[in-house]
């Protein structure tokens, strides 16, 4: 329960932060808006369903909070979850997808992308934001990210159940 209580502020936060993304980019008619200089605004047309892309933001935040609750139960103090962390995050980046083609990886790191939680909500994004895509497409992406949170979180409740012991 304590993890629970600790995961929801983050959820809520990283919600709201996704739907204000969401709203301050999102073109939704089509028509760019005139910035302060007068010129045309740089706005992505979203054409996907905002409850779509909300669900993949909720997936992703449980389970990047279960990878960091995970590292957290790992690490016997803070410094050590610090250097942990920055061992984790950049490769997560790093093989996500975002800044190198999955596909041009060697086959070694493409199996170890399976098991980022970045590289499924970079397609979610992606494919709701840019095309529109629904669940029956995205339920794979959707999938990963369920299994890979709820594996996270698991695993980082049986240790810390372990440390109150």
């Amino acid at each position: 329960m304590l993890l629970v209580a600790k995961s929801l502020n983050w959820i809520e936060m990283g919600s709201l932060a996704g739907w204000v993304v969401t709203e301050e980019h999102a073109d939704r008619d089509g028509e760019g808006e005139p910035t302060e200089n007068g010129r045309e605004g740089k706005r992505v047309p979203f054409v996907g369903n905002p409850l779509i892309l909300l669900l993949g933001t909720c997936l992703f935040l449980l389970s990047t909070l279960g990878l960091g609750l995970l590292i957290s139960t790992l690490a016997k103090t803070q410094q050590q979850a610090f250097a942990a962390n920055f061992f984790v995050v950049n490769p997560v980046f790093t093989l996500s997808g975002f800044s190198f083609p999955i596909a041009s990886m060697p086959e070694p790191l493409q199996w170890l992308t399976y098991i980022d939680p970045l590289r499924y909500f970079l397609v979610v994004i992606r494919a709701t934001f840019l095309k529109g895509v629904g669940l029956d497409a995205l339920w794979p992406d959707m999938l990963g990210m369920a299994l890979l949170g709820t594996g996270f979180l698991g695993i980082s409740v049986m240790r810390f159940r372990e440390s109150l012991d």
